[in-house]
């Protein structure tokens, strides 16, 4: 058996080049940019007004007192998408809205609020600077600056930047494309009523799930038998289709634990199998030319813990991002033991208080491989290795279910 942090270095040791693509611009939430982006234009892209009020030239209104107002004919109106279109009138106001066009000799804005309309004529009652309220062509970037670099996850704001500059396609790391097949005589699917000697299916609904958390592109979701031949078929079916095969089951010793032998026989390459830890010790990870295979194990919640911890960095390093966990730092509230001979890994809940900054990390009881509450109740996950205890009131990392930024 190896350990857990020499699994994770033979991971990414054999992790294949990421793939490069191009989106739509309309569908690239949550991809990785795989090139910088530039400006195709300025911003503003013209000299704009902030508010709603009257754009005038400051030499008119400089000398503007609280109880000596400066007043000034009505010449025109610049509104948005409608701009004034005629040379100016010298000595004039006029009208302007908000993101419209500042007429050309124009510098300053008077809002709305500090000016009194007297029919053609308007009363300016305060003017505080030369060029207040005035966006400048170009202040915030020019055409052709950076404006997003390689690795940017691409969020709503990030697609309200480049959809602002016209560009409808965007070149990107391709989405790791999953195949998940989970095994088992036993198992029959979630929504169908299982008789006494079966077993609902919850790998396949929570692998699906967390493939696409991890931002992972779901290919295909297939359940097989434990039946030599058929599990053959479908690795070599899903060998063709995707980058990553994820497999639940089957790779236990036992007479009808098929995946890792047919995996070998399929032409996978075994990089390791069994790690040191408790769940998911049977664990196997192979690879034939592009395509890796981690097989885990069939418990749920075995193969929920190893999914987070190994697949899950796995996935997001493939769509660009970087191989990491979430983690957050949290205080040990009473001492935590592990006497055996192989590294735990706990789930625990989370406990926030206005008083400490930190959360107090409270353990599960029930641990067991099959127990899917000690996930569905809990924050995350913490490591303790063999022979080995944390002490209260100690620091640790806990490892979140869901990435929380």
């Amino acid at each position: 058996m190896i350990s857990i942090n020499q699994a994770i270095e033979i991971i990414k040791e054999n992790i294949p080049a990421r793939k490069i693509g191009v989106v739509s611009t309309s569908d690239s939430l949550g991809y990785v940019l795989a090139e910088k982006t530039l400006a195709t234009i300025s911003s503003p892209p013209y000299t704009n007004s902030a508010v709603d009020g009257f754009a005038v030239s400051w030499q008119d209104v400089e000398k503007t007192k609280e109880n000596d107002p400066v007043v000034l004919p009505i010449a025109g109106e610049s509104s948005a998408g409608f701009p004034v279109g005629e040379k100016t009138v010298p000595h004039s106001a006029y009208r302007i809205s908000t993101g419209a066009i500042v007429p050309e000799d124009l510098d300053t804005i008077i809002p709305i609020e500090q000016c009194e309309v007297n029919g053609n004529k308007v009363n300016i009652l305060a003017a505080n600077k030369k060029h207040q309220h005035v966006r400048f062509a170009g202040e915030e970037f020019k055409e052709g600056a950076e404006l997003l670099q390689p690795g940017t996850v691409i969020g709503s704001g990030q697609l309200a930047l480049i959809t602002s500059l016209g560009i409808t396609e965007i070149k990107v790391y391709r989405k790791a494309t999953v195949t998940i097949i989970t095994t088992g005589s036993e198992l029959v699917p979630f929504d169908q009523t299982a008789e006494s000697h079966q077993l609902r299916d919850s790998n396949s609904p929570m692998l699906r799930a967390a493939v696409i958390e991890a931002n992972g592109e779901l290919r295909q979701v297939i359940h097989v038998k434990d039946d030599p031949q058929l599990t053959k078929e479908v690795l070599l079916n899903a060998d063709c289709q995707s980058d990553l095969i994820i497999s639940s089951g089957g790779v236990s010793m036992g007479e009808h634990d098929h995946v890792r032998d047919m995996a070998l026989e399929c032409g996978f390459n075994e990089l390791f199998w069994k790690v040191r830890q408790k769940p998911g010790k049977p664990m196997f990870f192979a690879k034939k030319k592009n395509t890796l295979l981690m097989a885990l194990p069939g418990n749920p919640v075995s193969a929920y813990l190893c999914f987070k911890h190994y697949v899950n960095p796995l996935i997001n390093y493939l769509s660009g991002r970087k191989f990491e966990w979430p983690v957050k730092k949290a205080v040990i509230q009473s001492e935590i033991k592990n006497t055996g001979d192989r590294t735990k890994l706990m789930s625990v809940k989370l406990k926030y208080s206005i008083q400490s900054d930190l959360p107090v990390i409270e353990p599960v009881i029930k641990q067991s491989s099959h127990m899917l509450s000690s996930t569905a109740h809990t924050d995350g996950y913490i490591i303790v290795s063999e022979n080995n205890s944390l002490q209260k009131n100690a620091v640790v990392d806990v490892f979140l279910w869901l990435c929380i930024r």
